[in-house]
């Protein structure tokens, strides 16, 4: 038996950007519905146990950490690093980062997203999106097996893979791989010094 739902928000992908996003949608006021494929949060920073976040900080070859983020990135980033009890660390290049616990931040995406009262369908896969005049006006999911319409108001794709555009039958805009990231990250490993 099919269930149906109505939101104001739904959020695809429960990592890092899909918390950041139920989130900022929640202190606006709004009702919001993650949908997570796996049966916690995190996303690759906790399923494929990354264990750094690089993007925090200014690149700099001094020692100190300085940070290039504000708002939740900054709040998130400083309860990581305090329930990991850990520094941030830097290599000689200049790329600074921060290493943490992954089940410190798995707690604190839960927690997070247990002050904002945000429903989560874990274990949930999207099937289907329904749209009206190139408006998607609902998700279909399979959540631990039972199937799920979500009526909603707007949609935020944080899969990390265009899940949503790829439903919907929308064309993609593939970016050139070397205009994403710092010249520094090609081609390089890091040592911890």
């Amino acid at each position: 038996m099919e269930t149906v739902q109505h939101t104001d928000v739904v959020v695809l992908g429960g990592g890092a950007a899909g918390v950041a996003a139920a989130v900022a949608a929640a202190r606006k006021g709004v009702k919001v519905v993650l949908i997570e494929r796996n049966s916690f949060l995190g996303g690759k920073a906790t399923a494929a146990e990354v264990g750094t976040v690089c993007g925090l900080y200014h690149f700099s070859k001094n020692e100190e950490s300085t940070y290039i983020v504000n708002g939740f990135a900054k709040e998130f980033a400083d309860k990581l690093q305090a329930q990991s009890q850990s520094t941030p660390l830097h290599v000689p290049e200049g790329v600074h980062y921060l290493p943490y616990n992954i089940d410190a931040f798995k707690n604190i995406c839960a927690e997070l997203i247990r002050i904002h009262k945000i429903k989560v369908q874990y274990n949930a896969v999207l099937k289907n999106v329904s749209l009206d005049q190139h408006t998607i006006k609902s998700v279909s999911i399979i959540a631990n097996g039972i199937p799920i319409t979500i009526g909603l108001n707007a949609l935020i794709d944080c899969s990390g893979d265009s899940i949503i555009s790829q439903a919907a039958n929308l064309p993609l805009i593939k970016a050139i791989i070397t205009r994403l990231q710092h010249r520094f990250y090609h081609g390089r490993r890091f040592r911890r010094k």
